[in-house]
């Protein structure tokens, strides 16, 4: 172990004496170099399995037969946008909880390795948000996932790589997939200062619902001349897996 690494490690430990060290997830006390509680590591809504790259769906959750054609050649996430994973996510983006950004980001990082072992990436970037959104809320939660995977895998970080031109209505007042799509044109572009001409990105985002955002912003890095752009979230929604699991929540409360 190198020095810097075990100095960090002694000093994280002091530090959990006075700030104990709780699971991201459900709250739970846990050691000072965990993660997440056991509980959550058996129970939270992992993708696992043979994983379809063309949705990032467990094979068994796949449903999206590539019905919809896409710039990005593949996309994964560690987990489904589901229960606890679902609230860190929104503890992360409007609760202020950066924390949970470093435990997304080793998550990312773990599939990462799993499901793109041979890729040697350029840059990990991430999308972007306009100025005044960025500067309202404090950060950008993309950028904080990106800059942990950056740092856990030494691929360099192409910090404003892409830059937001405008802003766009939320993507969830889009009635479907066309209007999601349509929302998006030109809001995006590469940083001039960044030449990416054959160059394999790694593009990071929170959660991939429709796709949408993440296909737009390959799109733009493939016009400025990428070779090839694959995605990575922490999370993913599935309609699946989400009428699975208020099936599920709905059949624990008619038990109580």
């Amino acid at each position: 172990m190198k020095i810097k690494d075990f100095l960090k490690d002694i000093f994280e430990y002091f530090l959990s004496v006075f700030f104990p060290n709780k699971c991201i997830f459900c709250g739970e006390l846990i050691g000072p170099f965990d993660e997440m509680c056991k509980d959550c590591k058996s129970s939270l809504p992992w993708i696992d399995g043979e994983i379809c790259h063309y949705c990032g769906s467990s094979k068994n959750d796949c449903y999206c037969k590539k019905r919809h054609g896409h710039f990005y050649d593949g996309i994964i996430s560690p987990l489904y946008y589901v229960g606890n994973a679902r609230k860190c996510i929104h503890d992360l983006k409007f609760k202020d909880e950066r924390h949970n950004a470093d435990v997304f980001g080793n998550l990312m990082n773990q599939i990462r390795i799993k499901e793109y072992p041979n890729i040697l990436f350029d840059y990990v970037t991430y999308i972007p948000m306009t100025e005044k959104q960025e500067k309202k809320r404090g950060y950008n939660q993309g950028r904080l996932l990106a800059k942990k995977l950056a740092e856990l895998s030494s691929i360099p970080l192409g910090d404003k790589l892409i830059v937001k031109l405008y802003k766009t209505d939320t993507q969830h007042k889009c009635n479907n997939i066309s209007e999601r799509y349509g929302n998006l044109l030109g809001a995006y572009d590469v940083n001039p200062e960044y030449d990416i001409a054959g160059k394999i990105i790694l593009l990071v985002d929170d959660v991939k619902t429709s796709g949408a955002t993440l296909n737009e912003c390959s799109k733009m890095l493939y016009l400025n001349g990428a070779e090839s752009v694959y995605c990575i979230t922490a999370t993913l929604g599935n309609k699946k897996v989400k009428e699975s699991y208020k099936k599920e929540e709905l059949e624990c409360l008619e038990q109580k």
